[in-house]
């Protein structure tokens, strides 16, 4: 039996995914405002990149991008350990993972701004793929490390609140 979210539950949810989302952000522009301008909080214009790199004949560009995306890979393989068992999928481990990514994103913030930014960004991109894949798994539907899929959120969440259902074992709403 699936349970309807109640209009606080989905202001708390949206205004968790705007907080989220501009962590991220945060993360992304501390990497991008580093010497080598790298983005990590979202896997296309990575993907793009590593394709372009290769098909000029940038190993070595190319292979920074695909490791920033198996960083994230990482992240997000972390996540899906973490909520592998219905007893953890809470709450709660999504708040220790999102205390996990607050510290993550200082140690990148330290590191963008030294020799040591390849490792930020590494870091950085790991912190990413955790939180997206912790909060879709959680929330059943959101996605906070890039603008697109928040927006798209938020905007099916507004549009029809009280039909907005969620899993059957959404014991983390109440």
């Amino acid at each position: 039996m699936s349970q309807v979210a109640q209009p606080h539950e989905v202001t708390l949810l949206v205004g968790a995914g705007i907080l989220l989302t501009f962590t991220a952000g945060v993360l992304n522009i501390s990497t991008f405002l580093g010497p080598e301008k790298k983005l990590i909080s979202h896997m296309s214009g990575t993907t793009v990149k590593m394709g372009a790199f290769f098909g000029e004949g940038d190993a070595k560009n190319g292979c920074e991008n695909l490791a920033i995306m198996a960083c994230f890979f990482a992240g997000a393989l972390l996540a899906g350990f973490l909520t592998s068992k219905p007893e953890w999928k809470s709450l709660y481990t999504c708040a220790l993972a999102m205390a996990a990514v607050g510290v993550l994103q200082v140690v990148v913030a330290a590191l963008t701004d030294n020799e040591q930014a390849v490792a930020g960004f590494y870091i950085g991109a790991f912190a990413c793929g955790l939180q997206n894949a912790m909060l879709t798994t959680i929330t059943g539907f959101m996605r906070t490390t890039h603008v697109t899929g928040t927006v798209t959120d938020i905007g099916l969440l507004t549009s029809s609140p009280t039909r907005w259902v969620v899993s059957p074992d959404a014991d983390y709403l109440t």
